[in-house]
């Protein structure tokens, strides 16, 4: 079927068909019982969660006397001991976990496959889930020519089901090699006791409330009348995830029983929504419900397999080839569909249009995905953010060129290109050692700037081919298209259309008055506005802080381990990883282990490493060591008693001198130069090579390595890295602190009789000759609505008459109402339109629409990167709870996973473009990674979060106020409690060193557990940091470039994240001083900041004393404490005190 494109059209159905049921394959963990089981309930100690239909039971039932070597089948065994033992309520437990209509149409057969899997098989949806087998040994052959061997080829009927064989190899796939801790071998054994819960990849676990609540808003199927969701998720009983685990499963089964399997069409259209319901059901399930492994939920699993499984199928049909599936260096393509969506936003210059922009390409990727998910069938969207979406499909040349058909006439957005790229890529590292695997690559796709390319026919097409003479200026909105007719508004068609048209942001403003898209609106009472920004750096955290104990049996695969001992016994290099080099020549990378007991693990078993021995007159001699004798010399010990004991012997062709008879010396340069050729070895690594010589080989292989980290490379946990992240700045737009305000003031019964006034189009109407409002037209309400702050213009009008306590609203509803002139309805000065007059209203009437809002404008909350335009008085607050909710939902990984805030204050009129360019700029990434000394180790009593969940108990307070979250509580939740320490000062009180070797990057960090650390250890962390500007001018953004991790032009900036816990108690200080004290206190601190930095009086004794006289010197803060001093110096060392006066007093102007 190399390029039959019509037969791949006909087998699409089949082929989502089979999707379906990989979807469905862990449909048996959505149960009671499977958490009994994994809380040792003794009523399911055997439960096996694929075996909850009967299929396999059945099939083995009727092939019982038929195959006689099935024995060592653990599916088999069960199915033999139920029909042997005759055990009803045994099976009644297992096979009733679904309700009857359900497990009928799992049975049904109906699914005939195309080449190469159509072997005679009909299969069912319910084979997907029964035939799983994980683990059970020789249930699927490893090779094609195995195929007879195996127990399902004979439960089959003799023949191989080679599609469930594929559905076997992508779920180990989207799991790769997985958090250890899910047997009894492991070396970090997981938590099988308490509470059943569900915990992110950061180890926050989420309450049973929100999980609820989720459930809450689920939509029943029309065609199932026994679903019961309302009486679940309203019962007041429900407090665990066992409780609401079986209204999730009778939802995913009413979801089940709702589906037209037939005819295709109908199954086609209706597939799209299983599927999202299927992905809201089952990402609120855990995968496995044993601490600290029950961060991937069933559905993250699902997916990442079912897009594996897909695009492996399609390659397989397309080149009529089953040996693919069993091929372990197994490749599928990755697609990319990327822009720069940070340079499209900062060259836009309104609210509206961005908003706008940012639906239509929502819009532009949602048809993608429609193509290659749906209409295509070929693969999944794996990842999405503001910049693009990135796909798993074949690697079959023939369905590429079928997306490129349908997607290259769509790979143009504002001018620019979208960049389109295929990178075929192997889908586990686990079976090819390959760092370039799925994951890496898509990692990289994520991190990559993307190139700006324009397109060329967009340009050719908006303005000639001849541009520079077309005379046309440019659109002032949009930056791209010509002002080829000149509208009202002074912008181009589409712009006008954006903001104008039928579907404009602002009239589906005007239908749903409960948000704003007017940076008007969003200003303060002083006029100004903040762009809040913030990042996660989840390259790092996935590369560097995804950890976790290596499996000892799993990690010692494919490798040797020797014991070795150091030729200079005074030169031992410390626990890392190391070049390993013989008879100059690389071998692999090599880890010491322990200093005590020097050891190496070798990566590759076919090297060649061995001890040494040499022959003398027919008789073979071993080594047991080599010591370094004099400057160049070596002294060789024998296990074996030579001949004589003085004189030399000749070995090699050079002469070594006898000590005694189980000695003897290289003491000559040919002698010592045979030694390093023949007997020695080499570690190379930061440091000098260590040369060392090869006792014996080691076979205890579970003993070695017990203090080796690795990396998770569980694609699933990846994605689930992605959703988590997603969800933060969602939450951060729903429970971000933002007061609403009240309602808008309304103008009403605008007649608009000769029709100027334009609906969802904002004006202006002076006041008075200083004060104007703004205001947009409701055609269907007949009214005006401002969209001003009304506490910003009642203060323009009378500073002095109000104040906090006062309603602006009543007051400029009186105050309008009581203007006798008649009010001008102007269209505003901007785009290079001067202000020009279009309505009249001769007297007004005047009302309170009391729909209350929040002043803020989202304008990114994608993964890693969240903006959102908000009031500058309220722009502190708010990334202070972004940042109390980064604590208390990543906390315990925060010293792994960099996480920055930025404040961009403006004055509302400034150029919407400006400030967020200047947020873009201050979004950037920072490879910043510090030394940092431990204060003190705070004891605190158990930090329970929302939903009754344990996040930490010991506070490690490091140097500038950084502060690490750890929880000790669980000896056996290790994954989120490794803290880095520095490499070149490792305390000698650490009793035990943990080692991981970056792959990508070859540098080896070293871990401790935090019971190991006191006072004056050196911690290092991948800070988090937040930054703050206001841009009294535009070119003030100019000034956001950063270089090691600090500002070019002041070091102060930016702050680690913890110093925002600091500004408020600075804010405590000021509200007790007078404006001119606190400007007085700041200039005489600066003098000091001034010397510092040109490096007088540098000695801390003498600075601390100068800051603690200014600070006692200053009416009103006499009384302070000794502590609070102590505190207050430090703020200002650590910059906070500068930043707590720049961003109260300067900008917010506060007053209490």
């Amino acid at each position: 079927m190399s390029d039959n494109r019509e037969n791949i059209e006909n087998v699409r159905y089949k082929v989502l068909l089979c999707e379906l049921g990989v979807l469905l394959h862990e449909l048996g963990k959505v149960s009671q019982q499977f958490y009994y089981y994994q809380l040792h309930d003794n009523n399911c100690s055997d439960f096996e969660y694929e075996h909850i239909i009967g299929i396999a039971y059945e099939d083995i039932k009727n092939r019982i006397f038929a195959v006689a070597d099935l024995n060592d089948c653990q599916t088999y065994k069960k199915a033999k001991k139920m029909i042997d033992e005759n055990e009803p309520d045994k099976l009644k437990r297992d096979f009733d976990v679904l309700d009857h209509e359900t497990k009928e149409i799992l049975k049904r057969k109906f699914i005939e496959l195309p080449s190469p899997f159509d072997n005679g098989i009909t299969y069912r949806l319910g084979d997907f889930i029964e035939y799983l087998g994980q683990g059970e040994k020789g249930l699927y052959a490893e090779k094609e020519e195995k195929i007879k061997e195996s127990y399902a080829y004979k439960i089959f009927d003799d023949r191989y089901p080679y599609i469930l064989h594929l559905l076997n190899s992508t779920h180990g796939y989207a799991s790769g090699m997985d958090k250890r801790g899910d047997d009894e071998s492991s070396s970090l054994k997981a938590e099988k006791d308490g509470p059943i819960s569900i915990a992110t990849p950061f180890g926050y676990e989420k309450s049973i409330k929100s999980i609820i609540n989720a459930l809450s808003s689920f939509q029943i199927e029309k065609k199932c009348k026994d679903c019961k969701i309302r009486e679940y998720t309203r019962c007041g009983s429900i407090s665990s995830l066992v409780d609401v685990v079986e209204p999730i499963r009778k939802c995913a089964e009413c979801v089940i029983k709702g589906c037209n399997f037939e005819p295709e069409d109908d199954f086609i259209k209706e597939y799209r929504d299983v599927k999202n319901k299927l992905k809201l059901l089952f990402s609120l399930v855990p995968a496995d419900t044993r601490k600290p492994i029950n961060d991937v939920t069933v559905w993250d699993t699902a997916c990442v397999a079912a897009s594996m499984f897909k695009a492996i199928m399609w390659n397989c049909i397309v080149d009529n080839n089953i040996d693919k599936i069993f091929d372990e260096n197994v490749k599928v393509s990755v697609l990319s569909l990327r822009l720069n969506w940070s340079e499209i936003i900062s060259n836009i210059s309104d609210i509206p249009t961005i908003l706008a922009l940012k639906d239509e390409f929502t819009d532009k990727l949602d048809y993608y995905k429609e193509v290659i998910e749906y209409k295509l069938a070929v693969g999944n969207e794996i990842y999405r953010d503001e910049n693009g979406a990135i796909y798993i499909i074949p690697t079959s040349d023939c369905i590429k060129n079928m997306i490129d058909e349908k997607l290259n006439p769509h790979l143009s957005f504002e001018g620019r290109n979208i960049n389109k790229n295929y990178e075929d890529v192997f889908v586990s590292q686990k079976k090819t050692k390959d760092p370039r695997y799925i994951g890496r690559v898509v990692l990289d796709i994520i991190a990559a700037t993307q190139e700006i390319n324009y397109n060329r026919s967009f340009f050719d097409e908006k303005w000639g081919k001849d541009s520079k003479n077309s005379g046309y200026e440019i659109c002032p909105v949009c930056g791209v298209r010509p002002l080829k007719n000149k509208n009202k508004a002074n912008i181009c068609d589409d712009c006008y259309n954006r903001t104008r048209g039928e579907n404009s942001r602002s009239k589906k403003w005007l239908k749903n008055l409960d948000g704003t898209v007017w940076i008007d609106e969003v200003g303060d009472r002083n006029g100004r506005a903040a762009v809040v920004s913030s990042s996660f750096d989840l390259d790092e955290y996935i590369r560097n802080g995804l950890i976790y104990l290596a499996d000892s049996k799993e990690y010692m695969k494919n490798k040797k381990c020797f014991r070795i001992s150091f030729v200079d016994k005074t030169a031992i290099p410390k626990t890392g990883f190391y070049k390993l080099m013989y008879r100059a020549k690389e071998v692999d990378t090599a880890i010491y282990i322990d200093e005590q007991i020097p050891l190496i693990i070798i990566n590759n078993k076919n090297d060649k490493i061995t001890s040494g021995k040499f022959n003398y007159e027919g008789q073979k001699y071993n080594i047991m060591d080599i010591n370094r004798v004099g400057n160049a010399g070596y002294l060789i010990k024998l296990k074996d008693e030579l001949p004589q004991d003085m004189g030399f012997i000749k070995a090699y062709g050079v002469n070594f001198k006898i000590q005694s008879k189980t000695e003897m010396i290289a003491d000559k340069e040919d002698a010592a130069n045979k030694v390093k050729e023949l007997f020695l070895y080499t570690l190379y690594g930061s440091e000098k090579g260590f040369d060392f010589f090869v006792v014996d080989e080691m076979n205890k292989e579970e003993d070695i390595c017990d203090n080796i980290l690795t990396r998770s490379t569980s694609f699933a946990r990846y994605r689930r890295i992605w959703e988590t992240t997603k969800e933060f700045y969602n939450d951060v737009l729903i429970r971000g602190d933002m007061q609403k305000r009240r309602g808008r003031l309304c103008i009403c019964n605008i007649t608009n009789q000769d029709g100027k006034l334009v609906d969802g189009v904002a004006y202006e109407i002076p006041l008075t000759q200083k004060v104007k409002i703004h205001v947009v037209y409701d055609k269907e309400k007949c009214r005006l609505i401002m969209i001003d702050n009304p506490y910003y213009i009642a203060s323009l009008i009378d500073p002095n008459k109000i104040d906090k306590q006062d309603d602006p609203l009543e007051y400029l509803k009186e105050y309008v109402m009581n203007i006798k002139e008649p009010l001008d309805v102007n269209l505003s000065a901007e785009y290079g339109r001067k202000s020009t007059n279009i309505a009249q209203i001769n007297k007004a009437t005047v009302a309170i629409d009391e729909t209350e809002y929040t002043p803020a404008i989202p304008v990114i909350a994608e993964p890693q990167n969240f903006m959102a335009v908000i009031p500058a008085e309220n722009a502190y607050a708010f990334a202070k709870a972004i940042y109390e909710k980064y604590i208390s939902e990543m906390g315990l990984v925060k010293n792994r996973l960099p996480f920055h805030i930025n404040i961009i204050y403006f004055q509302k009129n400034t150029p919407i473009r400006t400030a967020i360019d200047a947020s873009i700029r201050a979004m950037g990434k920072s490879d910043t990674r510090l030394s940092l000394p431990v204060i003190q180790i705070i004891d605190r009593d158990m930090q329970v979060q929302s939903g009754n969940s344990t996040q930490f108990d010991k506070i490690i307070q490091l140097e500038k106020c950084y502060k690490i979250n750890v929880c000790e509580a669980n000896p056996n939740n290790k994954y989120y409690t490794f803290i880095e320490i520095d490499e070149n000062k490792i305390s000698p009180n650490f009793n035990k060193i943990y080692i991981y070797n970056d792959s990508v990057s070859d540098e080896v960090h070293y871990f401790v557990h935090p019971e190991e650390l006191g006072r004056g250890d050196y911690v290092k962390i991948n800070p988090s940091f937040y930054d703050y500007e206001w841009l009294s001018t535009g070119n003030r953004r100019f000034e956001v470039i950063y270089k090691n991790g600090k500002r070019i032009n002041n070091d102060l900036k930016p702050q680690l994240i913890d110093n925002i816990d600091e500004m408020d108690y600075i804010w405590k200080i000021f509200k007790s001083l007078s404006k001119s004290q606190i400007y007085q206190l700041n200039e005489t601190l600066s003098m000091w900041r001034g010397k510092l930095k040109d490096g007088e009086e540098n000695s801390s004794d003498v600075i601390t004393f100068y800051i603690r006289s200014a600070i006692l010197n200053t009416d009103g803060l006499e009384d302070l404490t000794n502590e609070d001093i102590a505190k207050l110096v430090n703020c200002f060392k650590n910059g906070i005190f500068d930043a707590a006066f720049e961003i109260f007093i300067k900008i917010l102007k506060r007053k209490e």
